[in-house]
């Protein structure tokens, strides 16, 4: 699959050779807001979004694109105007401006601090629910990553995660994965859901990355298959090699055997000529 933004082609494959599946549920609408996961994980931002396509998008749609949600891409969800292009244009202007999607986090009970109090310039001063603003990571190369989300909270024990260490990789990795799909199924895609179609989306995520772990088996056993294959050819080519060189040998001394049989074949006529006029020399002589 080759995607093109202004500057750059960006090639993307997978690890089984085999085009990508556009129909899964990455890119399928799971919500109630017309999201899909690839609004915010662009193809041709390499999973991720970019201000500048962001405010493409904006100018294309007036603002009305399905990126363009008050959940979580406004500045702020409350005392904001969307009825106007004007309005979404502020509304949203972290999103077009620096590609930042509104994060908010309850502050646990348990949270070993206190907020006193929250100067947001945007208006969302919450002391319970705190407002962070980051970019979409990019959802590639999951393999390499050691925790999920900005802050890992998709990998604590404080979700209901797990950390992903060496030792228990990839299933850690796709138990997290699985989790992070459903809390963004209900928050990213505004989802009103039921448990089972959750469920369904959860099993679809850890079904994807049982694929993924067994396509990379799959891949690594190729590997081993070409270099065991790569280190046979070299050695039936050095056989090879060694019997031809046998062979011109071979076929050198029979020719020079057969020129020495032809060389002896003529002594031998010769010889038998000579003796043959010795013979009637003699004869001669004795009449």
């Amino acid at each position: 699959m080759e995607t093109t933004s202004p500057s750059v082609v960006i090639a993307i494959s997978t690890t089984t050779g085999t085009a990508l599946n556009l129909t899964g549920p990455f890119f399928q609408s799971l919500g109630t807001n017309g999201r899909t996961c690839e609004t915010c994980h662009r193809a041709a931002q390499g999973w991720g979004i970019s201000a500048d396509e962001v405010k493409r998008s904006f100018d294309q749609t007036q603002g009305l694109d399905p990126i363009f949600r008050t959940n979580d891409g406004s500045n702020c969800n409350h005392d904001i105007d969307t009825s106007t292009v004007g309005g979404r244009r502020k509304a949203y202007g972290l999103l077009t401006d620096k590609g930042l999607i509104r994060v908010t986090v309850d502050v646990p009970a348990t949270a070993e601090f206190n907020v006193i109090g929250v100067l947001n310039p945007y208006g969302c001063n919450e002391p319970v629910t705190l407002s962070m603003y980051r970019r979409p990571l990019p959802t590639t190369h999951l393999r390499f990553i050691s925790t999920l989300m900005w802050d890992g909270r998709e990998s604590s024990t404080q979700t209901g995660t797990q950390k992903i260490t060496f030792a228990t990789n990839p299933a850690d990795l796709l138990a997290d994965l699985a989790h992070q799909a459903v809390d963004a199924t209900n928050g990213a895609t505004a989802s009103a859901a039921s448990s089972l179609a959750i469920s369904a989306a959860t099993a679809a995520a850890a079904a994807a990355g049982r694929q993924a772990a067994e396509a990379m088996a799959e891949l690594e056993k190729s590997r081993g298959a070409v270099e065991e294959g790569s280190r046979r050819v070299a050695e039936l080519e050095g056989q090879l090699d060694a019997s031809n060189a046998a062979r011109h040998g071979a076929e050198a001394a029979a020719a020079a055997a057969q020129a020495a049989s032809e060389d002896a074949a003529r002594r031998t006529g010769a010889a038998k000529a000579s003796e043959k006029a010795a013979q009637e020399a003699a004869s001669g002589a004795e009449e």
